[in-house]
């Protein structure tokens, strides 16, 4: 079942303020990156250990901004998609993805089925080359705790179908 055009456009519209969240944000810090850049240069009376520090957060914050960078190219390619007419369809199987997964997670664009099935492939594609046993991808990535909270959202949904069917003889005589 695909989208309804409601559906379509509430998460074009999210995808759009991520979008902006994200290029304001790296304005904001490539500003400040500058500004600290000009500051260590011109030796603005620092002391060694706070220019340490601060080589130390544009590090931080130069990881940060891959992060986003990435997430900011996911969102333009989602709302290529959407364009193209292809959002919400996963693009390893075809299957359309859950409108929930979307909701929680705008600019996926596999299933949960298939994007575990990628991590788990990359997982023992990263061990086969560093060497090292594969045990158990416990990933922290946005991905990961989007599933997760889609499978608490269904698993929750169920749980309140079901107290919907207890009858009288489920609860206890007094």
């Amino acid at each position: 079942m695909g989208l309804s055009e409601k559906q379509l456009a509430h998460l074009k519209h999210k995808l759009l303020e991520m979008k902006d969240e994200l290029e304001t944000k790296k304005r904001r810090t490539t500003g400040e990156m500058s500004d600290s850049r000009g500051d260590i240069a011109r030796g603005a009376d620092n002391h060694i250990g706070e220019t340490a520090s601060e080589y130390e957060d544009r590090v931080i914050q130069q990881s940060l901004n891959e992060a986003d960078q990435k997430r900011l190219q996911d969102i333009t390619e989602a709302l290529e998609r959407i364009e193209e007419g292809t959002y919400g369809i996963c693009i390893d199987t075809g299957q359309p993805i859950p409108y929930e997964r979307l909701e929680a997670l705008p600019y996926a664009k596999r299933t949960p089925e298939a994007q575990r099935e990628k991590e788990t492939l990359l997982a023992e594609d990263r061990q086969e080359a560093s060497g090292v046993d594969y045990v158990r991808m416990e990933g922290d990535t946005e991905t990961t705790r989007a599933l997760e909270q889609e499978q608490q959202a269904s698993h929750q949904s169920g749980e309140d179908a079901s107290s919907d069917s207890t009858n009288e003889q489920d609860w206890p005589k007094q």
